[in-house]
């Protein structure tokens, strides 16, 4: 291993010690005021902002478990309506009627859907041919009004 004779020379001495003195505040008592309410404002600010986060991520939990609920009850409805279409002209001609009704209700776009009286017995009769159960009807008939 080489030594180098002047590696002392290579190490730089120490910074000298410097004093510093803080200034006095020369600030108006306006001026302190001034800077503390902003201050305050910004504070208030971002608590404001935290809770709109927190109040959107709420309700688009809320939104998607509404959303998800929704889906649950109708896709068995519009599954046995389209196997159903499949051999009867009078089961199209209803899923064609309910179908984006249910789909609208299902995206949470409607909650319930009025239909003139014709419309409303054509429905209701039709309905109660085909298999469902009590609890799909009755379902149906708070999402179906005349």
């Amino acid at each position: 291993m080489i030594k180098n004779k002047n590696m002392d020379n290579d190490i730089r001495p120490p910074d000298s010690v410097v004093r510093e003195r803080l200034q006095e505040d020369i600030r108006s008592q306006y001026e302190k005021d001034l800077e503390l309410a902003l201050s305050q404002s910004m504070d208030d600010m971002h608590i404001y902002e935290q809770q709109m986060k927190d109040f959107e991520q709420a309700a688009m939990q809320q939104f998607e478990e509404r959303k998800m609920q929704r889906e649950k009850d109708v896709k068995p409805i519009l599954a046995l309506l389209e196997r159903l279409a499949r051999f009867d002209e009078k089961s199209r001609e209803l899923l064609n009627i309910l179908d984006p009704i249910l789909v609208s209700y299902q995206n949470c776009v409607i909650d319930n859907y009025v239909f003139d009286e014709i419309t409303y017995n054509y429905i209701v009769h039709f309905l109660k041919l085909v298999r469902l159960t009590e609890e799909q009807k009755r379902f149906l008939e708070s999402i179906i009004l005349c």
